[in-house]
């Protein structure tokens, strides 16, 4: 409500390229800034966010998004 954002990057940036199965669970800490309890809108991207590069290709499959403590 307050327009406060937070972005995480993978670790490793050639994870996309990958062809195996990755869980990648990101600590709430990541979010400092951010009040989980008023979260309105989840963006999930690949690439380079400052530097964007149209008309890639491939498949990305996300499956069980999930908040816990």
């Amino acid at each position: 409500s307050s327009s406060k954002t937070a972005f995480v990057t993978h670790p490793d940036a050639d994870i996309a390229t990958t062809t195996k199965y990755v869980e990648w669970q990101i600590p709430l800490a990541d979010f400092a800034n951010v009040s989980l309890s008023r979260v309105k809108v989840l963006y999930i991207g690949l690439g380079d966010r400052e530097n964007p590069t149209p008309g890639g290709l491939g498949r990305m499959y996300i499956d069980s998004i999930g908040l816990g403590k």
